[in-house]
C-alpha cells in the first residue's frame, strides 16, 4: 500500500528451539508457531543429509501452504567457510522476510545455547536491522539428561 513503511510489509522471524529429538517436549508455543508459520527453515549438514530438527518438527508441521526448506550448514572447523554459510541462510531467509513472509528458523535444543541460531541471528540482524525477530526457548540437551538419569543439576 503507498505510504506504508518498509517494516509493516516484513515478515516477522521466529527461532524456533525444538528440544533434545523428542517432539514431545517442543513447547506449546514452538508447536503452535510451528503450525502456523508458511516458511520453515531447517539446519542440515549438506544436502543429501536428513535433518535432525525437521524429523523431530515433521507431525507438526501438516499445512499444505507451509515450506520446509533446508539450509546448509556443514560440519566443519573451518571459520571462514562456516561464516560464508550462516550468511547465505540469513540472506535466503531475508528473501522470505523481505516479501512479507513469517518464518521460522528451528533449532536442536535451544536456539541460544550454542546453537546454529546464533550466528544466522547475528548477520541477519546485521545485514537488516529492521528485522523483527522473536526467540522461542528450547528444552536443551543439559535438562533433557539430567531429567532422563533423574540426576538434579543443582540443589541447595
Amino acid at each position: 500500500m503507498p505510504g506504508e513503511s518498509m517494516k509493516e510489509a516484513l515478515g516477522k522471524l521466529y527461532v524456533i528451539g525444538v528440544g533434545p529429538g523428542d517432539p514431545e517436549l517442543i513447547t506449546v508455543k514452538a508447536s503452535r508457531l510451528l503450525g502456523k508459520t508458511p516458511f520453515i527453515f531447517v539446519p542440515q549438514r549438506d544436502e543429501a543429509s536428513p535433518s535432525y530438527a525437521r524429523s523431530i518438527i515433521e507431525g507438526i508441521v501438516r499445512g499444505p501452504e507451509q515450506r520446509i526448506i533446508g539450509l546448509t550448514f556443514p560440519m566443519v572447523r573451518d571459520a571462514d567457510k562456516l561464516a560464508l554459510h550462516w550468511d547465505r541462510a540469513a540472506q535466503t531467509i531475508w528473501q522470505h522476510l523481505k516479501l512479507g513472509y513469517d518464518c521460522a528458523f528451528v533449532n536442536e535444543g535451544d536456539p541460544f545455547l550454542f546453537g546454529t541460531a546464533i550466528y544466522v541471528v547475528t548477520n541477519l540482524q546485521k545485514a537488516h536491522p529492521g528485522v523483527e525477530i522473536t526467540v522461542i526457548p528450547g528444552v536443551s540437551s543439559i535438562n533433557a539428561s539430567a531429567a532422563r538419569a533423574a540426576l538434579p543439576l543443582a540443589i541447595n
